[in-house]
């Protein structure tokens, strides 16, 4: 279901949305994908998104994940723990963090990115938000990886 933009608008100014973010990791890169729309339109981004009514947030992540990317994922193989929040200058984001390793890197882009690349934790792209950097650090420095 589509909202009409006005009324999203003004939910956004009153509620919280809640999203998903997810670090793929591969052969010790993470990848980031160049956004060409609002929020952060023109960062360097990692996939995600918003949840959907009737999801929970691993179903979220994951069919976020396979639309934005085309990689299907099983949910055994995420891995959840970290929370953060987005302050946007219209609105605010309660975003839950997943991480997944994947062995092959083929990425299918949607119409919400111009490009990906695969970049190593230590040489992060910019433009790249704060919290996206957070959100890496974590998947990077947790007891799962």
């Amino acid at each position: 279901m589509k909202i009409p933009a006005k009324l999203y608008q003004e939910i956004c100014k009153i509620l919280p949305l809640a999203h998903t973010d997810i670090v793929v990791i591969c052969k010790e890169q993470v990848l980031l994908m160049k956004r060409i729309i609002n929020p952060l339109k023109g960062y360097w981004a990692l996939p995600g998104g918003g949840i959907h009514l009737g999801e929970t947030p691993e179903q979220g992540a994951i069919r976020e994940l396979n639309e934005e990317t085309g990689i299907d994922i099983s949910p055994d193989y995420l891995v959840g723990g970290k929370v953060v929040t987005y302050f946007h200058p219209n609105r605010q984001d309660i975003t839950l963090v997943y991480a997944v390793r994947i062995e092959k890197n083929d990425i299918v882009l949607n119409n919400e990115h111009s490009e990906y690349k695969w970049f190593l934790f230590n040489k992060l792209p910019m433009p790249i938000s704060p919290i996206t950097v957070e959100a890496i650090k974590w998947a990077f420095t947790n007891e799962w990886y």
